[in-house]
């Protein structure tokens, strides 16, 4: 410790003689400022103490002289009092005032912070927290620090360091908690785990504050913790009825929930909303929108009520394009309003033609709508109904392209429910047109296609959508099946019984991991979308499913069947020449990458070592693949099975794949 702070210290923990005695001239002559300022500090310091003792002596003492200096040496007594342990302040007690030497310090920081020395400053606050790491100022300076040289999860840390020293303090707490949002936007892993810690800080600091109650809400939904959320935005809520941004996002978390009792809850929500702004308020109708309509819909199909849906969106429409008093629609059963022409309604309209602009009714009705209405009139296999819809989503015009764009999930959707009821051909051209989109690399949407081609007998483009349903996911059973079918009938025996062998060694791991409860879900990529946790990715925007926390897949399914080059079978002689001259061009392309890297390495460059590693090992897995080079046994050992893993299936394998299997075998 510097020696001027020291000689401070022995003068004012003594008998404070250097403060009160006949030589202080003298001293405060050899002194400099800053240690005129600290022995300032320290009398006042010490003036406050013999107040206080005063005070607790009934203020007949005073604050100096004799009985002064005698009553900082002895403690205060204890006043007999049944009371004593209930009454007074509760709650922590204030922070005590910094010791002078790390008043020194901290000005010191702040010198250097400001000077941009960043190095010099971290430095004296690592001194300032060693000697005592309950120093507020010097975490928050630290932090600021870490903020300026781009360690944000450094100045994370400090900055709830920080807050934790004042539990209180609201806006420190805010603070974390926003800047821990900011970090999670990012895509820095745990931040949001600080925030929704830090947000529940805040709120026991200030209970009534909703800020902090949508911050943790909002936490609390982006991790996956639904229940909580839907807490959060409820109590929110109850106190601001009319705050439809709240309304919007409870929907959300609700619609994400899937439970019954949730998706009520952002009903009664959005009725609420809807009955004051169709009252009288003006300012509230005018902070509607198509999107509000669009999640309030969506909540009755995730509850399955698509009847109430669809009335709803009629309702709800016929509102927002300026018919909210044309109430001869309620009682409409089929949706002749929104027809293109006047044909249907004409009998309806009579002499009120003129009544009403045209694009007051179907030409006003936007696009993702009619979408809605011909998803949920399948749902109820109304085809009638839904075929006039669909009409307006040709496959072949730029509209609907562009509606991919727009609304992918509705249109997947509307594929979906295609498909279920057997409609193949038109859910096809839906298939292809996401196929082509940012949204085609989904295994169960590929072997959808896959299985929609082979109802048309076009073997060739079911052969290339399993393959790379394959591809896109390793661990998907049922496009193996399919393809072990189709290779079964064109006498590619050997193919056919690889892809089973494959597909019977990961039906045993999912079934293990399903016995002990991993919670992968379905191996084959068989995503049900019609579960209300799917259908809520229509809210939001329409085009990417809300983040979900998702569970962790075990490696076992990965590494059970390596991946391997897989050529197409069924295509044309040259077209499979070319094929293959392409794939041992692009052996060879790596294999000169593979040398090229040792020559560096064997020059000195050690740090390619890794990189050579994966390249050679990737080549030497490309050489295990081919068939050629192994006996059967060593072959199916290679792809993770077991020898006899054919002819021993497990009474849990599907029967169709035992069957398969068993077909296969006997035919090799």
């Amino acid at each position: 410790m510097d020696p001027v702070l020291q000689e401070a210290d022995v003068a004012t923990f003594g008998n404070e003689s250097g403060l009160d005695g006949n030589n202080d001239e003298d001293i405060v002559s050899d002194a400099d400022s800053d240690e005129m300022e600290l022995r300032g500090d320290i009398a006042k310091f010490d003036q406050s103490v013999r107040e206080f003792l005063s005070s607790h002596h009934g203020g007949g003492t005073g604050c100096g002289g004799d009985d002064g200096e005698g009553d900082i040496g002895r403690p205060p007594p204890v006043p007999k009092s049944k009371n004593t342990t209930r009454g007074g302040v509760r709650g922590p007690r204030k922070a005590a005032e910094p010791r002078g030497d790390i008043k020194l310090r901290l000005a010191g920081v702040n010198q250097a912070f400001m000077s941009g020395d960043y190095a010099r400053a971290q430095n004296l606050v690592f001194e300032i927290i060693r000697i005592n790491a309950e120093t507020h100022q010097a975490w928050t300076v630290l932090a600021s620090i870490f903020r300026e040289e781009g360690l944000n999860d450094k100045a994370l840390m400090a900055m709830v360091i920080a807050a934790h020293l004042r539990p209180k303090d609201f806006a420190a707490w805010m603070n974390c908690a926003s800047f821990a949002m900011n970090l999670a936007e990012a895509g820095q892993e745990g931040a949001l785990k600080t925030a929704l810690m830090c947000y529940s800080s805040a709120i026991k600091a200030q209970p009534a504050n909703l800020d902090a109650r949508l911050g943790r809400a909002e936490a609390s939904h982006r991790q996956g913790f639904f229940s909580q959320a839907i807490t959060e935005f409820s109590h929110v809520i109850e106190r601001r009825p009319l705050d439809i941004d709240v309304v919007r996002r409870l929907a959300e978390a609700c619609a994400d929930s899937g439970g019954m009792d949730d998706v009520q809850k952002a009903v009664s929500a959005y009725k609420t909303y809807f009955a004051h702004a169709r009252a009288a308020d003006r300012a509230a109708e005018r902070e509607l929108s198509w999107h509000d309509v669009s999640i309030y819909v969506e909540l009755f199909a995730c509850a399955g009520d698509f009847t109430t849906a669809i009335t709803e969106l009629k309702s709800l429409s016929r509102w927002l394009l300026g018919r909210q008093d044309d109430h001869k629609w309620n009682d409409c059963v089929d949706d002749r309003e929104w027809d293109r022409d006047d044909t249907r309604r004409a009998h309806l309209l009579s002499t009120e033609t003129s009544t009403y602009n045209p694009y007051a009714y179907g030409l006003g009705l936007p696009l993702e709508f009619r979408a809605r209405l011909a998803l949920y009139r399948l749902k109820i296999r109304d085809e009638e109904e839904s075929n006039r819809h669909l009409q307006w989503l040709d496959p072949t015009e730029s509209a609907t392209a562009t509606a991919v764009e727009d609304f992918p999930y509705l249109i997947r959707d509307i594929a979906d429910e295609l498909f279920a009821v057997q409609r193949y051909s038109e859910a096809l051209d839906y298939y292809e047109l996401l196929r082509h989109s940012i949204y085609g690399q989904d295994a169960t949407l590929l072997l959808h296609l896959g299985r929609c081609y082979l109802t048309k007998s076009d073997l060739v483009a079911a052969e290339d959508c399993f393959l790379v349903a394959i591809e896109v996911d390793e661990s998907n059973i049922d496009a193996r099946i399919e393809l072990a079918r189709i290779y079964e009938k064109a006498k590619e025996e050997e193919e056919a019984l690889i892809l089973v062998t494959e597909a019977i060694a990961l039906q045993g791991i999912s079934d293990d991991s399903d016995q002990f409860g991993d919670g992968r879900g379905d191996p084959g990529g068989n995503l049900d979308r019609s579960a209300p946790g799917v259908r809520a990715s229509t809210l939001g925007n329409g085009n990417k499913p809300r983040r979900k926390r998702e569970t962790k897949r075990g490696p076992a399914s990965s590494r059970i069947v390596r991946p391997r080059y897989r050529p197409k079978r069924l295509i044309a002689p040259d077209q499979r020449m070319q094929e293959e001259r392409a794939r041992a061009d692009e052996l060879t392309r790596r294999y000169e990458v593979v040398r090229n890297l040792k020559k560096e390495i064997q020059a000195g460059d050690h740090s390619l070592i890794a990189t050579w590693m994966t390249a050679a090992g990737e080549l030497v897995g490309e050489f295990r693949s081919f068939r050629k080079f192994y006996p059967w046994d060593k072959y199916l050992k290679f792809l993770g099975a077991a020898n006899d893993v054919v002819f021993s299936a497990s009474s849990r394998t599907q029967p169709v794949l035992s069957e398969l299997a068993e077909r296969l075998s006997k035919s090799m």
